[in-house]
């Protein structure tokens, strides 16, 4: 990345936390590309794939999240704001039947 060496300390670290994530993120995901997202969660109980199933939506919700700040869009009046807060509802609701729990789920 040639830029890097353009921008502050502060910005090159948050950068490269970042992109340690998202090769983290990329080593979780690995399962689901290679095949078909009933075929990876086959094995799981039907829980776990709820459990799944409401993550990818949440995440895919947050990634929109995120691009609308990218565009310059408030995502606070946006209609993903409502979906992402109903998703934190399910997830909150399901870690706290399951593990008895009593943790939120991140706010984008």
């Amino acid at each position: 990345f040639f830029l890097m060496d353009t921008l502050p300390p502060e910005i090159q670290e948050t950068l490269t936390s970042f992109e340690r994530a998202l090769e983290t993120l990329e080593t979780h995901m690995q399962p689901f590309y290679n095949c078909p997202l009933s075929e990876a969660t086959a094995d799981m109980t039907p829980l776990e794939r709820a459990k799944v199933h409401m993550i990818l939506a949440y995440a895919l919700n947050t990634l929109f999240y995120l691009y609308l700040k990218t565009q310059g869009v408030s995502p606070h009046d946006h209609p993903v704001k409502v979906e992402l807060e109903r998703m934190r509802s399910y997830l909150h609701k399901v870690k706290q039947a399951t593990e008895g729990g009593e943790e939120t789920t991140p706010t984008p």
